[in-house]
């Protein structure tokens, strides 16, 4: 299957003259076989999220407070006071992604050793960084995560049924497309839910260039069905970056299907495959994250690209899981 996959997408590179479409595909399917073979020889415990993300947010409210030349970002820990009520270390998906991690750890160590205070604390924090963080993926990641952990009836249907199972990521990821559409174009309130969803009346709608941006990949696509458009097409660069081109790298999905035509629902199946692979390993655990990955991608890319730096933490603790229920 794997060099299937290989053949498939190099003839496509090169029947398009397009080098970087292949570079593309090695950084992301080599990324998360990488991973794969990191967690099997050093798989990661639950303290180490605590320790990935405690560096993390250290380190960004360390650059924060030093000043470092060239980087740019909020820092506000108390609600209410900072900007638009949030709370904000460095930029809200990266606050908010701190907040998931954290929430998903708090959730391992309570199956593991029951509740306890220390845990409590934990989801307190988590749900307090993912909330106030403004982060609209990473609050509907973590309705997710809470949603597929605690709703019993599901978590029976889904390792029933792998059918089940691969059908719950793609209509999670068709929602996340969908809402800002349906949803939070036509929607807006006062007060702190209206900004904290970016849906108050005085504010601006962020989703109209998401979804110019989702037309343009698609009109794209359907003009380049077979090989995609050039990669050069579709990229964020420069200073006057066109209306069409601004949400390019938080639309994954759509982009992967302007840029490597047909052959982009290729990387679709990979997330699909880490759902259909935790049932099959039966790790619900795994399958949870893996919903997560679909969530978040669909809105801000992250997991469209494997060596940021939650993307990271994201693929090796999904293996490592796996890892560990085979033992």
């Amino acid at each position: 299957m794997a060099l299937g996959i290989t053949a498939a997408l190099t003839g496509n590179a090169i029947a398009s003259a397009d080098p970087e479409k292949f570079v593309d595909f090695v950084a992301f399917f080599g990324g998360v076989a990488g991973y794969f073979l990191i967690a099997e020889r050093y798989p990661l415990r639950v303290r180490d999220i605590l320790t990935f993300v405690g560096i993390a947010l250290g380190a960004g409210i360390l650059i924060h407070v030093v000043g470092a030349p060239g980087v740019q970002g909020e820092f506000d820990l108390i609600p209410f006071v900072g900007e638009n009520w949030r709370v904000i270390i460095r930029s809200p998906h990266f606050t908010g992604r701190s907040g998931l991690f954290l929430l998903f750890a708090s959730l391992l160590f309570s199956r593991e050793k029951g509740w306890r205070l220390w845990y409590v604390v934990l989801l307190g924090l988590s749900l307090y960084l993912i909330v106030f963080s403004g982060s609209r993926s990473s609050v509907a990641a973590a309705l997710a995560i809470l949603g597929l952990w605690y709703l019993k009836p599901v978590q029976q249907l889904v390792m029933r049924s792998w059918v089940v199972g691969a059908l719950i990521p793609i209509l999670a990821g068709l929602t996340m497309y969908l809402a800002p559409v349906l949803v939070f174009q036509s929607l807006t309130a006062e007060g702190f839910l209206g900004t904290l969803l970016q849906i108050s009346p005085q504010q601006e709608d962020v989703t109209s260039g998401r979804l110019l941006t989702w037309l343009y990949h698609l009109d794209l696509f359907m003009n380049n069905f077979w090989t995609g458009a050039p990669v050069s097409a579709v990229v964020e660069t420069g200073e006057n970056i066109p209306l069409e081109l601004r949400g390019s790298n938080e639309s994954f999905f759509t982009k992967v299907l302007a840029t490597q035509g047909v052959f982009g629902f290729l990387f679709y199946s990979l997330f699909l495959y880490l759902s259909v692979f935790s049932l099959k390993k039966k790790v619900y655990t795994s399958y949870i994250l893996s919903v997560v990955f679909v969530v978040v991608t669909s809105s801000a890319g992250i997991y469209g690209s494997t060596y940021s730096l939650y993307s990271i933490l994201g693929y090796w603790l999904y293996f490592s899981l796996i890892s560990r229920s085979n033992k």
